[in-house]
């Protein structure tokens, strides 16, 4: 359940396309253009595509309509196309704030970057405080950095098997797996394998006698409302038995964000290999994807150039959206009640947004739970149950799940999110995840 910010990066959507509406005037463009930003915040995709599509076919060049399309297009993978479209966003209005910082994560070179943030600072500032924040400290990382790549894969890529261990917290039952890792040749640290959150994220206490190399301050949120300060840093090297990187940045927290726990990584920071977890056997199999160049892999910049491959109807998988690191999968509750849902193997509760619950159990007297986030606990958690949750072809029953208000981690995140897929659910499953081409499988 720690969904946990970086300073940049979203990515990739299949378009769909409406007819064109005749004779329509720039205003109706602009309206155009609102409707679509309002179905892509309530994660109507289909229609904000439309939307979108129809303020272009008005023959009007709206930069927003670009824009809006880029995003759907980073939500599915399609990054080529999502750049081609964002640099013609950017040509139509480059004092936009929100074009100038989607467009500044894709940024060639660091130099490039740095001046598009700050063109983003001149300009937002009606944007939200971490928005700003984000930009600020990713100017001060990239000027500390001088030019040095980030996340660099030293050892071969080839297939690697790494061992996971429960994650048993203090108190209540298993909440997920651990992770073994070194940190600039220190002692091992457990880290919790979170598919909700994207990074290395260590508690000062954890790497308070290695010397890492201090880039800026930071903050760690979560669900949209808590919030720890925290260090940006960067670490020589980090390794997993036989996997190797270099330079990777870690936040190192002032207070532990978890129980039990040195610290959280985020499943995406694996996101150069096919990824394969078994919880019931204890194992992430890491593979490289079929016939990518090494040279492609290597680093994180390259990385970003990557497009789908497979198409999602083909393969046989479940294709999932991406909203900034989280794995976004279109879930039935109840087999009726529709809606996007993170799956989060760091999660100790699945949850749906109090909407559901309402819908589906109104007559309830929920139970209170209390359930932690980075810097504080979530306000107003329950318990109720039991729910059905369908999605990839299969149904999961869970007796009991929680409940609260994801309306911040909505805005915070500018699309609706429904609920979260927690480790209870998926505790019996192998859950294999293809970050290149937008697909999950999970299987019992």
């Amino acid at each position: 359940m720690r969904w946990i910010r970086v300073l940049n990066g979203v990515w990739g959507i299949v378009l769909v396309l409406c007819a064109p509406l005749r004779a329509a005037t720039p205003a109706a463009a602009q309206a155009h253009v609102v409707e679509g930003e309002t179905c892509y915040r309530k994660a109507d995709f289909d229609g904000a595509a439309s939307q979108f599509t129809s303020a272009l076919q008005s023959g009007s060049n709206v930069a927003r309509a670009y824009l809006g399309l880029a995003k759907l297009d980073q939500l599915q993978f399609r990054r080529r196309a999502a750049r081609a479209l964002l640099e013609r966003a950017y040509s139509l209005d480059p004092e936009d704030p929100e074009i100038l910082r989607i467009y500044a994560a894709l940024a060639r070179t660091p130099a490039e970057e740095i001046a598009l943030l700050k063109r983003y600072l001149e300009h937002g500032a009606q944007e939200s405080r971490k928005e700003l924040e984000m930009a600020a400290a990713r100017i001060q990382v990239l000027s500390r950095l001088h030019g040095r790549e980030t996340a660099v894969l030293e050892s071969p890529y080839a297939p690697y098997r790494l061992k996971l261990i429960p994650w048993i917290p203090t108190a209540g039952p298993a909440a997920g797996m651990l992770l073994r890792v070194r940190i600039d040749g220190g002692k091992p640290l457990l880290l919790a394998l979170d598919t909700g959150a994207s990074g290395i994220y260590v508690s000062r206490r954890a790497v308070e006698k290695l010397h890492l190399e201090l880039l800026a301050d930071a903050a760690v949120t979560g669900l949209g409302e808590a919030r720890q300060e925290s260090r940006l840093a960067l670490a020589e090297t980090v390794e997993m038995g036989d996997l190797r990187f270099r330079n990777c940045l870690v936040y190192v927290t002032r207070q532990p964000l978890v129980d039990g726990a040195d610290g959280v990584i985020g499943a995406s920071f694996f996101e150069r290999f096919l990824l394969r977890l078994d919880a019931r056997r204890q194992t992430l199999d890491l593979s490289p994807y079929a016939g990518a160049p090494p040279e492609a892999v290597r680093g994180e910049g390259a990385w970003k150039e990557s497009d789908r491959t497979a198409p999602a109807e083909t393969s046989g998988d479940l294709p999932f959206y991406r909203v900034e690191h989280l794995v976004m999968v279109r879930t039935l509750v109840n087999r009726r009640l529709p809606g996007y849902f993170v799956l989060d193997t760091g999660a100790a509760h699945t949850a749906v947004d109090r909407s559901i619950a309402l819908a589906e159990r109104p007559t309830d007297s929920p139970r209170m739970l209390a359930l932690a986030a980075p810097g504080g606990e979530v306000r107003g958690a329950a318990a109720i149950g039991p729910l059905s949750f369908q999605f990839g072809g299969r149904e999961f029953t869970e007796p009991e799940v929680a409940t609260f208000d994801f309306g911040p981690a909505s805005n915070s995140y500018g699309v609706r999110i429904s609920g979260l897929l927690g480790y209870p659910l998926l505790r019996r499953s192998v859950v294999r995840i293809n970050y290149r081409d937008g697909l999950l499988a999970v299987e019992q």
